[in-house]
């Protein structure tokens, strides 16, 4: 793919999931406090025609907490995997505070079924991917306003101010 304007090679994914599996072996789920986010999102390889989907739950320090799959992406899914993370001490009455996922409605409604109380916060990355894909439907694909509207929007939603003094030289 070229997400991001970056090439991704089709192995990239499966090293992912090879490098989530190692890290999963390596620190049990459970042995850390734990953390006050959690992020969810789902991993797709595609072998010999087939798209297979893992889900996948990482902290927010970048520990893997569970990879579940091959699966499917329902309500169902995403709630089995949440229901383990709670058996091994994630859940808003050990301390986590919230869920970072990518707008997927299966994962927000597992997530109220499981974790009532916890909110769902959505990635700035999908949030600003809609933002790019708007302008370029708007003022075109190419259009220069593309990139200086989505990197603005970035900057309010990760409050990155600009440097004041570049600013005054800037003009």
């Amino acid at each position: 793919g070229t997400a991001a304007r970056v090439n991704i090679s089709h192995l990239f994914s499966w090293r992912a999931v090879q490098r989530a599996g190692a890290c999963a072996r390596q620190q049990p789920i459970g042995v850390r406090a734990c953390p006050c986010y959690v992020v969810l999102d789902e991993i797709y390889i595609h072998v010999h025609g087939q798209t297979l989907v893992f889900l996948l739950a990482v902290a927010a320090d970048g520990r893997v907490l569970a990879l579940d799959g091959p699966t499917t992406r329902t309500i169902e899914s995403w709630e089995r995997v949440l229901v383990g993370l709670t058996e091994h001490g994630i859940s808003p009455v050990n301390g986590l505070v919230g869920v970072i996922a990518d707008g997927d409605s299966a994962i927000r409604n597992a997530v109220a079924l499981v974790w009532s109380n916890v909110p769902v916060q959505q990635c700035v990355w999908h949030i600003l991917r809609r933002v790019s894909a708007a302008v370029a439907d708007t003022k075109g694909e190419h259009a220069p306003e593309v990139d200086a509207i989505t990197t603005e929007a970035g900057r309010i939603f990760l409050h990155d101010t600009p440097d004041r003094a570049a600013l005054d030289t800037a003009r």
